[in-house]
């Protein structure tokens, strides 16, 4: 057991997510009694298998229209924490190609991006063209809500002047 779970540390470490190694980690460590660590190896590869299976039923009923946006972008988030990656970069650009300008979709972008250019400085174009568009997009949302009309107070019909006097 102790061999095995040697060579399953740098695979774990290197995806945390996989969950065959993490189960067969829980597995060997509960074999020489070190039964707390392979109990959070277990509760993690519970905690993925149910988020996963929450995204797969959240897709199933997921429909074509714009409505769908922040359903889809829900998943993408399971997919990305918990899944694949390429899963969760499928459900986030169905996002995006619903509505290319949807606040919450271009923030998960430029999040998705300020995490993968640590590993990969040439998606630095990516980042700062989802950073532009968040800025534009908070920007045009921010003069939206400062040109809503303030309502004009009304109008009031009494003829009688109350500042008048009246002279018998």
């Amino acid at each position: 057991p102790e061999e095995g779970i040697s060579t399953l540390e740098p695979v774990i470490e290197k995806d945390p997510r996989n969950t065959d190694a993490r189960h067969m980690m829980a597995i060997g460590l509960r074999s020489i009694g070190k039964l707390n660590e392979a109990q959070e190896h277990f509760d993690f590869v519970e905690q993925v298998k149910e988020n996963l299976a929450d995204a797969n039923e959240l897709a199933q009923k997921i429909t074509s229209g714009k409505d769908s946006i922040d359903t889809r972008l829900a998943i993408a988030e399971k997919f990305w924490t918990y899944g694949s990656e390429q899963e969760a970069m499928i459900w986030m650009r169905s996002a995006y190609q619903l509505d290319p300008l949807y606040l919450p979709t271009l923030e998960f972008m430029q999040r998705y991006y300020q995490v993968k250019v640590k590993d990969d400085p040439a998606l630095q174009k990516q980042l700062d063209r989802f950073s532009n568009e968040v800025a534009k997009a908070k920007s045009h949302i921010q003069q939206e809500s400062q040109s809503v009309i303030e309502p004009i107070p009304p109008v009031n019909n009494n003829t009688s002047d109350a500042n008048s006097t009246e002279s018998n």
